[in-house]
């Protein structure tokens, strides 16, 4: 006999509206959008380090501060976004 919550757990997913789904769809679109946005980059900034000569943990370093500067020039546009401009 399968287990009761299991299936109020299935049943509650089963469930859903049309806009929960559409919901579930798009956040899980926009997550796997972002990893694939952001291993991406690591990748190009990683390709483009690799290159140079520098000690390895400077080129982790440069990493780090590269993805951070990244996210920092998207922030401006998530903002104006959410403030309707």
């Amino acid at each position: 006999m399968p287990d009761r919550h299991a299936l109020w757990g299935f049943a509650a997913i089963m469930n859903l509206g049309w806009p929960e789904l559409i919901t579930v769809v798009v956040t899980f679109a926009s997550v796997v959008a972002v990893v694939l946005l952001h291993y991406e980059g690591l990748s190009l900034i990683g390709r483009t380090i690799k290159a140079r000569a520098f000690h390895h943990r400077a080129k982790i370093l440069m990493l780090i501060f590269a993805q951070l500067g990244s996210g920092l020039t998207r922030l401006p546009d998530a903002v104006g976004n959410e403030a309707g401009c």
